[in-house]
């Protein structure tokens, strides 16, 4: 995996195949239709973008982050990653939320701690849309982001 190991932001989207009912957790009463889900956070930690997205990317880690309840019923397709020393989380969902057909399936979603009043960090679009619709905005928009397609 080419990610570096360094501070920054991403944007991670995997395929539903199935509606699911999410078991586990404060978000056990939800219920997420099939569609493209995307998940956007930062890595400031040891590690920085390298070691969250790995975590992000192994269903078997001890459930601790709200993507974490969902990670395990995704087919991961890429990843979208800015290695900005600034947290742009909440500036890809700014940007996200304008977009046709994006829903915010649960609120808060990722986002307990946002200060942005982000509706949520986890954010779907229906199997028909085209993914690449949101690399290709957030880059126009200015942000300078890496892609790794993982499927």
């Amino acid at each position: 995996m080419n990610i570096p190991a360094i501070p920054g932001s991403y944007v991670i989207i995997g395929r539903l195949d199935n509606d699911i009912q999410l078991s586990s957790g404060p978000f056990s009463e939800f219920e997420l239709m099939r569609g493209h889900y995307g998940y956007s956070g930062s890595a400031f930690g040891p590690g920085g973008l390298f070691s969250r997205i790995s975590r992000h990317l192994n269903p078997d880690t001890k459930r601790f982050w709200h993507f974490d309840h969902l990670k395990a019923s995704l087919n991961f397709e890429e990843i979208l990653f800015s290695s900005r020393s600034v947290k742009q989380e909440c500036d890809f969902i700014k940007e996200i939320k304008k977009m046709e057909k994006v829903t915010f399936p649960i609120p808060r979603f990722g986002a307990a701690d946002c200060r942005e009043k982000c509706p949520a960090h986890l954010f779907r679009f229906p199997l028909s849309f085209d993914i690449e619709t949101v690399f290709q905005s957030l880059c126009d928009l200015g942000f300078d982001l890496k892609r790794l397609i993982l499927g």
